[in-house]
């Protein structure tokens, strides 16, 4: 018998200021890309491609809010039973997945009944595509 552990948060995708311009779609295609390509199942700690989603205008075309204001925001979260034993792991391949998207902002947070991480928020480090 184990516990839930509940991981969640939001990145926020960098917005060059300019929906339409080349550079913005390069950044939106980078983040895509680099989500769709995490493994649909994973070694334990998991971190796999359904824990991810990115709120994208594109999937409101006719709705009048602007859900992608100030850059897009890719949300993830996950239920896993004591994974608080393997944070640290986990930890590191969240870490690896940061370092290739191009994003000004990430918090998560972690949080079971027994062990409890404040919000963590990441260095605002951008990541400037090649």
């Amino acid at each position: 018998m184990g516990m839930a552990t509940r991981i969640y948060g939001c990145i926020t995708e960098l917005d060059y200021g300019l929906p339409n311009s080349e550079i913005q779609s390069r950044i939106n295609a980078n983040n895509q890309k680099v989500i769709e390509k995490l493994p649909s199942k994973s070694e334990w700690p998991p971190l796999v491609r359904k824990m991810f989603s990115i709120t994208d205008n594109s999937d409101f075309p006719n709705e009048s809010p602007n859900f992608a204001y100030g850059g897009r925001i890719i949300h993830f979260g996950a239920n896993l039973k004591s994974v608080e034993y393997e944070w640290n792991e986990w930890k590191d391949k969240f870490e690896n997945l940061l370092s290739e998207l191009i994003s000004v902002s990430r918090r998560s947070s972690f949080y079971n009944r027994i062990y409890w991480c404040p919000n963590i928020r990441m260095a605002n480090k951008i990541r400037r595509s090649k």
